[in-house]
């Protein structure tokens, strides 16, 4: 991966290795397997790869679109056939943890812009922190309509934390507007690189993907025979989200952990394991799925950017890139 320029300290390397063992230690402590395989055995699975399928597809397009507008606002009108292509074959890594996949989509990215990872960074960095608004309010109005009495601890700290980061940035925002600083001369040029109408229909578009997901969980699991309440899944779902940025080995044992976790008062620890690890076993194959399908045209791309460059031509988009292929490959036959 070095010759994208994604390199990774021996600390980052185990990190996720680390996380993973340790919830999967806590996961199989805890955890009764024979109810596991029965509580699998009972799940309409046809239904219920359907609806993984479904949940997979939806985020993918959905981040894929925002995240690729953003950049375009950001570097310029480069060709969305490239960056989807990069999006599309970074996927692939997701299986492995999604830091590293994060990397790589920067790192083919920037190998196409040129531009720098700081430009780049705050580029991904948005669709990230309007997803991140449209969950902390999800939860924030949702949690006090659930009917459960008691929620998992921790739950309502959280929110306030969240809601304490979201003043924080406002207030250095508001300062940032007083000073004279360059640095934060350019952090304020960035984030204005994106209109407010954009903004406000990147933020539809998380809305309207935040109850996709409720919905299409909602189904997955009832497939699984687990009954969880609309509202608390609404509510709390949010949460699933925070812990999956622990950076892990596919999510394994991080996702069965936090699942057990949030809806303990909704089903049995068992069967809310069965579920989360099928639902991150058919996750890593969707990723790798979708990382096959894009990768060897961005690697074809790739290699054409450097090789161009270094000749000094432009850079190809990957539909000039294969229609002079197809000519190429007609005036043979």
């Amino acid at each position: 991966m070095k010759s994208l320029g994604v390199g990774q300290r021996p600390l980052q390397l185990i990190i996720p290795w680390v996380i993973s063992a340790l919830a999967i230690l806590y996961v199989l402590n805890t955890t009764d397997w024979k109810q596991v395989m029965a509580a699998s055995d009972d799940a309409d699975l046809p239904l219920f790869v359907l609806f993984a399928a479904l949940d997979k597809i939806v985020f993918f397009a959905v981040w894929t679109w925002v995240q690729i507008e953003i950049i375009r606002g950001f570097v310029g009108k480069i060709s969305r056939t490239s960056l989807i292509s990069v999006r599309g074959a970074s996927e692939g890594f997701r299986a492995v943890n999604n830091p590293l996949a994060d990397a790589i989509f920067l790192a083919g990215t920037r190998r196409i812009t040129r531009a720098s990872f700081l430009v780049l960074f705050a580029a991904v960095l948005i669709p990230f922190a309007i997803h991140f608004m449209v969950l902390l309010l999800q939860t924030t109005i949702l949690l006090p309509m659930a009917p459960a009495e008691t929620h998992p601890d921790g739950i309502k700290l959280l929110i306030f934390l969240g809601w304490s980061l979201v003043v924080l940035f406002g207030t250095l925002w508001r300062i940032s507007q007083r000073s004279k600083n360059r640095f934060l001369a350019k952090i304020r040029l960035w984030l204005t690189a994106v209109s407010r109408r954009q903004l406000v229909s990147y933020l539809f578009w998380f809305i309207g993907l935040a109850l996709f997901d409720v919905i299409v969980q909602g189904f997955a699991s009832r497939s699984f025979g687990i009954n969880i309440d609309w509202w608390c899944l609404a509510a709390r779902l949010p949460f699933l989200y925070l812990g999956l940025t622990a950076p892990s080995i596919g999510n394994f044992g991080v996702r069965e952990f936090v699942w057990s976790t949030l809806f303990q008062d909704q089903a049995s620890s068992d069967a809310l394991v069965a579920y989360a690890f099928s639902m991150n076993a058919l996750f890593v194959l969707f990723h790798v799925v979708i990382g096959g399908l894009f990768f060897q045209r961005a690697w074809i791309l790739l290699v054409e950017i450097r090789s161009n460059r270094r000749e000094g031509k432009s850079v190809p988009t990957l539909r000039e890139m294969f229609w002079a292929k197809t000519t190429k490959d007609d005036g043979e036959n």
